[in-house]
C-alpha cells in the first residue's frame, strides 16, 4: 500500500485535494475529524482537557465548547501548547490506527495532517519532506535546510 500525509497551511486546498484522491479511489482520512473525534463526549482526551482548563469550556450537553476554548488558546501560546499536547498524541495515534486497519488490498491511503511538520511528525513518513510551496510562503516557522530520506537537499526558502 502506498501511504501519503497531505499537508499544508490554512486554505491551501487540502480538502478539495483530499476529495480529489477519493473520487479516484483513494482511502483518505481529515485529522482535523479525528481531532474533533478525540476529544467527543465520554473520551480520555476530553477529560485531559477538562482537567486542565476547567468545565468552563463544556456545554450543557457535555461536549467541547470548542469556539470558547479556541477564544483562549489562539490568545495564549502556553495554553495553546498544553491543548496541542493533550490532542496532538492522540491524533497521531488515531491516523496511525487508522492506516493499520485499511482493508487489505487497499492501493493508496492518504491522511490529510495540516500540522505534520509544524508538530516535528514528518519523521514518521518515510519520505517526508516540506513542500516547496509551503515553504516558499513561510511565515509558519520554517527556515535553513531540509533533507528528505534520499539525503537529498531541500532549500527552505522555495
Amino acid at each position: 500500500m502506498r501511504r501519503a500525509a497531505l499537508t499544508g497551511g490554512i486554505a491551501t486546498g487540502k480538502s478539495y485535494c483530499l476529495a480529489r484522491f477519493a473520487a479516484l479511489g483513494a482511502a483518505v482520512v481529515d485529522a482535523d475529524q479525528l481531532a474533533r473525534e478525540a476529544v467527543a463526549p465520554g473520551t480520555a482526551g476530553l477529560a485531559s482537557v477538562v482537567a486542565r482548563f476547567g468545565t468552563t469550556y463544556l456545554r450543557a450537553d457535555g461536549s467541547l465548547d470548542r469556539p470558547a476554548l479556541g477564544r483562549l488558546v489562539f490568545g495564549d501560546r502556553l495554553a495553546r501548547a498544553d491543548l496541542e499536547a493533550i490532542i496532538h498524541p492522540e491524533v497521531y495515534h488515531r491516523v496511525g490506527a487508522w492506516f493499520a486497519n485499511l482493508p487489505a488490498g487497499t492501493r493508496v491511503a492518504i491522511a490529510d495532517i495540516p500540522l505534520l511538520f509544524e508538530t516535528g511528525h514528518q519523521h514518521r513518513r518515510s519520505r517526508a519532506r516540506p513542500p516547496r510551496r509551503a515553504m516558499a510562503h513561510r511565515g509558519e516557522g520554517y527556515s535553513g535546510e531540509y533533507r528528505d530520506s534520499d539525503g537529498r537537499g531541500i532549500r527552505g526558502d522555495g
